[in-house]
């Protein structure tokens, strides 16, 4: 816990100016904020400030890890303040990061070189439960939009783009050290073929970002975790309040699983 209190610190004075600039409504799209030690290139002020306060402040992302340099798959780094988190909390890791909104891309390319970030690879491409070519929906007044997807009742008023999507599968080639995924929608695909091709087992936690009632008849979330019960994790669950619940209501569910025999 240490650590926690090390970034909180680290960053309040972020914390602090954020929620001026909010209350204030000065906060400007398209322009450099700097975050703690980092200059940070965002495309809305809205969406920036929403993703440090959930990942900088409610650290949603933290993990701890008995290796000093751990391997992590970043699906789904936006503008890239997932990645300079995961910097944050382990300076010598490695980072596999996809995003595949070209708009986005650029930012999260620019936040990486403009930071001298080592030890991160980037890919702009979606992640599926197979190889192809799949339509993105991107609001085209902001293409690094939280709500992008792959489904198009995500994001109304989306443009589609056609976007690579490619399995993750083929970059595990060493044990991984966490998952952090956050797609938009082909999660238990993504995880299924993972499955398939038994790269699920060389994965020690995962943070999965499930969303639920993206088609409002579609109840499948035991299948996500049924994949995970059935690989070795267990895990943890939350979601945020969204009275009344009305039948096929679209839920964030958050997913943080471990394997059991490494947790304890």
């Amino acid at each position: 816990m240490d650590k926690i209190r090390q970034i909180k610190k680290q960053f309040f004075l972020t914390w602090l100016r954020l929620k001026a600039l909010d209350f204030l409504k000065l906060g400007t799209d398209n322009s450099i904020m700097r975050m703690g030690p980092y200059r940070v290139s965002i495309l809305s002020f809205g969406d920036f400030e929403y993703l440090f306060r959930h990942v900088f402040w409610k650290m949603e992302y933290y993990f701890e890890s008995k290796n000093p340099a751990p391997f992590i798959l970043d699906c789904g780094s936006n503008i890239g303040i997932s990645v300079l988190f995961f910097k944050t909390l382990f300076p010598n890791s490695t980072i596999t990061a996809f995003e595949p909104s070209a708009g986005a891309f650029a930012c999260l390319k620019a936040n990486v070189l403009q930071n001298s970030l080592e030890g991160v690879r980037l890919h702009n491409l979606a992640l599926a439960g197979q190889v192809g070519e799949l339509d993105f929906f991107v609001p085209p007044d902001n293409p690094g939009h939280l709500c992008m997807s792959s489904a198009a009742g995500r994001t109304p008023g989306g443009q589609a783009q056609k976007v690579a999507a490619v399995t993750l599968s083929p970059f595990v080639d060493r044990p991984v050290d966490l998952i952090k995924m956050d797609i938009e929608g082909p999660e238990t695909q993504v995880l299924a073929e993972m499955e398939k091709t038994g790269k699920l087992n060389m994965v020690s936690r995962l943070i999965v970002e499930y969303h639920h009632h993206l088609t409002p008849q579609d109840d499948s979330f035991s299948q996500i975790l049924t994949i995970l019960e059935r690989n070795g994790f267990g895990y943890h669950i939350a979601c945020p309040p969204k009275q009344p619940y009305l039948p096929g209501t679209f839920q964030d569910i958050m997913i943080w699983a471990y394997k059991n025999k490494e947790a304890f």
